[in-house]
C-alpha cells in the first residue's frame, strides 16, 4: 500500500524540554511525517529526545554562554518511524546551524533524491555572530554545490533573513541574452516589505542555484503573511526553499497561526510524492503462555489441593518410574522436570485464576493532562488561541498585539504557579507518609515517577527477532585461543575431580532456607510456575523438591525446559524506534532460577573458602555496597588533596557487558580456579542449547539459539562475570603509577562491570589505558568509547595543567570531562 503525499513541518520552536510533556504539542508533531524544529535549546547533555512514533536527530551547541541561563540554538529533525529506512542523515556536513539529511529515491519512488536542509541562522546582531565571524550562506551555498548534482534541494527554517518582496529570480527582460528562459514562477508577496543583508544573500542564493522560496506565491499562503510576531512588531524570517524542479511536487503551503508555545509560526508543506506505507509485518507470533493470577485469599485452598493424596501420588509415582535410571539421563532429566512442573501447574489450575491477554489498543503518543493543569489554565490557552488567529489576521493592529502578549504572560505565570502548588502539595504528602505509612509512600513515589514508554508498536516483530538473533551470534575468531577451547573440550582432563562444597546432594535445609529468598510477583515463563506457588509447594512437598535437584545435579544435565528465555525488551534512553536503545531483560523459569540459586550460593561459598575473588570487586557479593566503593573513591580525593596531589581516573564503561562474555573462555577460567567436574560439566549443559525468544504485547516470536553473554536474570550470571574479569586487576603493575590508600596499591575498582582506573600520574593512567586495551582484546570484550571518561581530581589549577593531555585506548581519543556519574552520585574534579 502507497501514499501519495508527504507532510512536512518548520518550526522555530524556542524551547523543545518546556513542551514535550504537552500534549497538545505532541498530536500536532503527530499530524506531520518530517518535523525540522530549531532553536530547541536542548542542553549538549540531553541533546537526543525521545517521542513516540518518531525517530530523531538533533545537533546541540556544546558551549553555553557566560551570562546565559539555558543552552541556545539547537536543530532537531523528527521522522515518522515508518519512513526511518528511507531517511539518512548526513552528519559530517550538518553543523549547529545546519542539519542535512537525504530522502532516497528508490523508497520515496523518486527520480533523484531530495537532499533537506535545515536551517537556524543566529540574528545578524547577536553576539554569537560575532563571535563566529563565519559567513553562513558561503557554507550553505558550499553544501548545495556539493548536493545539487545528485539531486533536489530544500531548505527550511529560520534565517533570520527579511526578503521583502525582492524576486528570486532574474527576469530575461533585464538580460541582453535571449536564450535564458525565465523560470515559470508565480509573482511572489509578503506583508514583510523590509530588508536586511541576510535576505541579500537568500536571494543571491536562490538566484544562483534555480531555487524558490514558497512563502506568498504557493497554495494556503498567496498573502505572504508574517512568520514571527514579537511585542515589537512582526517579520517574515522563516522561510522553505525549494529547487525549481521540485515546484509541481508542492500541493501546498501553510503559515499556521501564532500559538503559546513559540513567536514564531509553524510552516507547513504538503509534497506529492509517492512512497511505501508500513503495511504491517508478516512475522508470525506465537499466542502468551498462560499465567496465575496469584491471589492471597486462595492461598489455603492451594495448599489443601497440592496437599491432597492424588497430588502425592502423582509424584510419587513420577519419581519411582525415574529411580535408577543411568542410560540417556539428559533425555530422562528433561521428562523429569517437565512432568513436575505439569502436576504443580494442573494443580494451581484449579484454583487460580489465569490472567487474560488484554488486547491493547494502539494509541498515540499524547500523554494525560497533568493533573495540576485545571480549569482556568485551559481557559487562558483558548482566550490566548483566539488572540493568536486574530493577531495572525490582523498584524498590524497595536493594540491586539499588546493584549495577546500580556495575556500569554499571565497564562505562563499561571501555569507555573499552578505546577509549583501542585508539586509543593505532592511534597508535603511524601513527607507526611514517610514517617507514617512506608506502604503509601512508596506507592506514592512510583506513581508519579517519569514513565519510560513501553516497547514501541513502531518496531516490528521481525526487527526485534533479528536484533536480539544477532546480539546473540558468535563474533569470535575461530582461530584465536584454540588452547582455551581445547582444555574446555577435554574438561574431564583439566577440571579437579569434585569438591564437596560444589557437589555435595542438595538438602533440605537449603531448599527450605532459599526458597523463603524467591521474591513475589515475578513474571512466570512457559512452565507457568510463580515463585509464590513454589513457595507454597516448598511448604507442602519440600521433599521432592531435594529429589528433583539431586537428579538434575547428579545428572550434570540443565533442563531443556529451564534452558527457554523470553526476551522482554525495556526502553533505556534515545529514540524509541531504535532497537539499540533497549536493554533485554530475560524471563525464565522460575523453577530454575530456584535451582540456580543454590548453585550461586554454593559458587559463592567456593570462592569465599579459597579466596578467590580480588578484593577489588565488590559487586553483587555479600556485604558489600555501592557506596563502600565511593567511599574508598571520596577518601583517596580527600587524601591527595591534603598532599597537593592530583589523581588521575579513567571511567570504564564496558558495551553490553553481560550479553557479550566470551562463553569458552569463561569455562576456561572456571576450570583455572579449581571448579569441579560435576559443576563445570552443569554450567556447559545449561549453557550448550540456551534458546531465546522475543517477548511482545501481541505473542513471542519463534525461538533462537544464544551463543554469547551470560543469562539474563539468571542468579547466576553477576558471580560468572565477576569471576570472569577476576584477572583484570592483575594486569596493573608499578608503571601505572597506583594510587595508595595506607598500605594498599590501587590502580582500578571494579563493581561488576563499573571500572574506574587510577593512577598518581598522567603517564600512568595512559599505562592503564594501554594494558587494558591488551585485556579486551584478549577475552574479547568490548569498550564504551563515547560513554568512557578521563577525570583529573585535583585543584583547578591542577585541572587546567592537564586539560591539554590527551589520553587514548588503542587509536581512539578519551574525553575529558569536569564530572561524571559513577555508581548514581556525580563526581566532580575538585
Amino acid at each position: 500500500m502507497a501514499k501519495h503525499f508527504l507532510k512536512f513541518a518548520s518550526w522555530n520552536i524556542e524551547g523543545l524540554l518546556s513542551k514535550i510533556d504537552d500534549s497538545e504539542f505532541i498530536s500536532k508533531l503527530h499530524k506531520f511525517d518530517l518535523v525540522s524544529l530549531v532553536e530547541t535549546w536542548l542542553p549538549h547533555e540531553k541533546c537526543n529526545i525521545n517521542i513516540d512514533g518518531f525517530h530523531s536527530f538533533s545537533k546541540c551547541r556544546k558551549t553555553v554562554s557566560q551570562n546565559s541561563r539555558r543552552s541556545s540554538g539547537g536543530i532537531t529533525i523528527l521522522v515518522k518511524s515508518t519512513l526511518k529506512k528511507g531517511i539518512k542523515f548526513l552528519d559530517k556536513e550538518s553543523s549547529e546551524e545546519f542539519v542535512w539529511y537525504k530522502l532516497d529515491k528508490t523508497f520515496f519512488n523518486l527520480k533523484h533524491d531530495i537532499f533537506i536542509c535545515t536551517v537556524y541562522i543566529p540574528p545578524q546582531n547577536s553576539s554569537r555572530e560575532s563571535r563566529l565571524n563565519t559567513d553562513h550562506f558561503e557554507n550553505l551555498q558550499n553544501n548545495i554545490y556539493k548536493f545539487a548534482s545528485k539531486g533536489n534541494i530544500i531548505l527550511c527554517g529560520d534565517f533570520n533573513a527579511r526578503i521583502g518582496v525582492v524576486e528570486d529570480f532574474v527576469d530575461n527582460k533585464f538580460l541582453e541574452d535571449d536564450k535564458y528562459i525565465t523560470p515559470s514562477l508565480d509573482q511572489r508577496y509578503s506583508k514583510d516589505h523590509h530588508v536586511n543583508a541576510y535576505g541579500k544573500s537568500l536571494i543571491d542564493l536562490c538566484i544562483g542555484n534555480g531555487m524558490a522560496v514558497l512563502n506568498g506565491r504557493t497554495n494556503g499562503d498567496l498573502l505572504g503573511q508574517f512568520t514571527c510576531q514579537t511585542y515589537n512588531g512582526a517579520s517574515v524570517v522563516d522561510y522553505v526553499v525549494i529547487s525549481h524542479s521540485l515546484l509541481s511536487f508542492v500541493v501546498g503551503f501553510n503559515v499556521e497561526d501564532i500559538t503559546e508555545f513559540s513567536h514564531h509560526s509553524c510552516l507547513s508543506f504538503i509534497l506529492q510524492i509517492k512512497y511505501p506505507q508500513n503495511s504491517g509485518d508478516t512475522f508470525k507470533l506465537t499466542p502468551h503462555i498462560k499465567s496465575f493470577i496469584w491471589n492471597e485469599s486462595q492461598k489455603d485452598a492451594l495448599r489443601e489441593c497440592m496437599s491432597s493424596n492424588e497430588v502425592e501420588n502423582k509424584l510419587e509415582s513420577l519419581f519411582f518410574q525415574h529411580k535408577g535410571v543411568s542410560s540417556d539421563e539428559a533425555t530422562y532429566t528433561d521428562i523429569l522436570v517437565a512432568n513436575f512442573s505439569e502436576i504443580l501447574s494442573d494443580t494451581s489450575q484449579k484454583v487460580l485464576n489465569i490472567k487474560r491477554q488484554k488486547k491493547k489498543i494502539k494509541k498515540g503518543n499524547t500523554k494525560m493532562r497533568q493533573e495540576w493543569y485545571d480549569g482556568n489554565c485551559h481557559n487562558l490557552k483558548k482566550n490566548l488561541r483566539n488572540l493568536g488567529s486574530l493577531l495572525s489576521k490582523f498584524p498590524n493592529d497595536i493594540y491586539l498585539r499588546h493584549l495577546f502578549f500580556a495575556k500569554k504572560k499571565e497564562y505562563k505565570r499561571t501555569v507555573k504557579k499552578q505546577k509549583r502548588q501542585f508539586h509543593n502539595s505532592i511534597l508535603n504528602k511524601i513527607e507526611l507518609l514517610s514517617e507514617n505509612n512506608p506502604k503509601d509512600f512508596w506507592k506514592l513515589v512510583n506513581s508519579i515517577k517519569a514513565q519510560k514508554p513501553r516497547t514501541s508498536h513502531e518496531i516490528l516483530p521481525s526487527e526485534w527477532f533479528d536484533y536480539f538473533k544477532n546480539l546473540n551470534k558468535i563474533n569470535i575468531n575461530t582461530e584465536v585461543a584454540s588452547s582455551e577451547a581445547q582444555i574446555i573440550k577435554d574438561f574431564n582432563i583439566w577440571a579437579l575431580g569434585t569438591n564437596d562444597t560444589l557437589d555435595r546432594p542438595v538438602s533440605l535445609e537449603e531448599v527450605y532456607k532459599l526458597s523463603k529468598r524467591l521474591k513475589n510477583k515475578k513474571a512466570s515463563a512457559n512452565d507457568s510456575l510463580s515463585n509464590e506457588i513454589i513457595k507454597l509447594a516448598v511448604e507442602v512437598m519440600p521433599s521432592y523438591f531435594e529429589k528433583l535437584f539431586n537428579k538434575i545435579l547428579s545428572n550434570g544435565h540443565f533442563p531443556s525446559l529451564w534452558s527457554k528465555g523470553f526476551i522482554v525488551p525495556i526502553y533505556k534512553s534515545g529514540s524509541n524506534i531504535d532497537p539499540n536503545n533497549y536493554r533485554g531483560i530475560c524471563i525464565s523459569s522460575c523453577l530454575g532460577k530456584f535451582f540456580t540459586l543454590i548453585m550461586n550460593e554454593r559458587l559463592n561459598k567456593y570462592l569465599d573458602e579459597n579466596n578467590i575473588m580480588s578484593n577489588c570487586q565488590i559487586g553483587f557479593r555479600k556485604n558489600y555496597r555501592t557506596a563502600d566503593h565511593l567511599l574508598v573513591l571520596k577518601t583517596l580525593i580527600d587524601y591527595y588533596k591534603s598532599k597537593r596531589k592530583p589523581i588521575f581516573a579513567c571511567f570504564i564503561d564496558f558495551k553490553k557487558a553481560y550479553d557479550s562474555v566470551w562463553r569458552e573462555s569463561l569455562f576456561f577460567k572456571l576450570i583455572l580456579n579449581g571448579c569441579s567436574k560435576r559443576f563445570i560439566r552443569l554450567m556447559l549443559s545449561m549453557y550448550s542449547s540456551y534458546d531465546c525468544s522475543v517477548k511482545l504485547e501481541e505473542g513471542y516470536t519463534t525461538f533462537f539459539r544464544s551463543h554469547v553473554g551470560v543469562k539474563q536474570g539468571c542468579n547466576l550470571s553477576p558471580t560468572l562475570f565477576n569471576l570472569f574479569i577476576n584477572d583484570l586487576p592483575d594486569i596493573f603493575d608499578r608503571s601505572c603509577t597506583p594510587v595508595k590508600l595506607n598500605d594498599t596499591n590501587l590502580s582500578c575498582l571494579l563493581y561488576a562491570d563499573d571500572l574506574v582506573l587510577l593512577s598518581e600520574s598522567r603517564a600512568g593512567l595512559q599505562n592503564c589505558l594501554t594494558k587494558l586495551v591488551y585485556y579486551t582484546k584478549k577475552w574479547k570484550l568490548n569498550i564504551n568509547l563515547k560513554k568512557s571518561k578521563v577525570l583529573v581530581f585535583g585543584t583547578p589549577t591542577q585541572k587546567r595543567r592537564h586539560s591539554t593531555s590527551i589520553w587514548t585506548f588503542g587509536k581512539n581519543i578519551l574525553e575529558q570531562v569536569d564530572e561524571y556519574c559513577y555508581l548514581g552520585i556525580t563526581l566532580h574534579f575538585s
